[in-house]
């Protein structure tokens, strides 16, 4: 036999609410994209794009030191594309700029947009801005022959508060 269970939920009145959203995944460049996916269980799983490196040099069908043994994974679409003008950032310190750093502004503003907040008219609300990052995979990259380059921009390039203060500043 089946049994009843009843739940009773209290509602508490809090002062924070989600008024704009914006996210990129892997086969999602917006938030509908991303439900519609989940919705219809789309693997958003593929091989490992040609743009961003050479598969072939990196990969074993075993475990090694150096090598990974897949050739696939969950990337996002168009990541070079950045507006760095937009943004008031100049080409040179853009390239050393920490991929998700220019992701977390894009999607920064675009979730402003969703709110209906003009970015550059909200100084004086009451905004908070949540994010996540993850690894410093960026700063890891073989640069050897550019080192006078990314020294100048490893700080606010590379570091997690930077990304936040950027957001912040924007």
């Amino acid at each position: 036999p089946e049994q009843v269970i009843t739940v009773e939920a209290k509602v508490a009145q809090d002062d924070i609410a989600i008024i704009g959203q914006s996210c990129r995944f892997p086969g999602a460049n917006n938030i509908e994209e991303f439900w519609q996916n989940l919705c219809n269980g789309v693997d958003s799983v593929g091989e490992i794009p040609a743009d961003r490196w050479d598969i072939d040099r990196y990969y074993s069908s075993t475990p090694a030191p150096g090598k990974m043994y897949t050739r696939e994974g969950g990337f996002l679409d168009a990541i070079g594309d950045f507006d760095a003008d937009f943004f008031g950032i100049s080409p040179q310190e853009a390239c050393w700029i920490d991929p998700q750093h220019r992701l977390m502004m894009e999607v920064g503003w675009e979730a402003l947009e969703d709110a209906g907040f003009a970015p550059r008219q909200s100084a004086e609300s009451r905004v908070g801005v949540f994010m996540g990052i993850m690894s410093h995979d960026y700063s890891q990259l073989n640069v050897d022959d550019e080192t006078q380059i990314i020294d100048g921009f490893r700080g606010a390039g590379l570091s997690h508060s930077a990304g936040v203060g950027r957001i912040s500043y924007m």
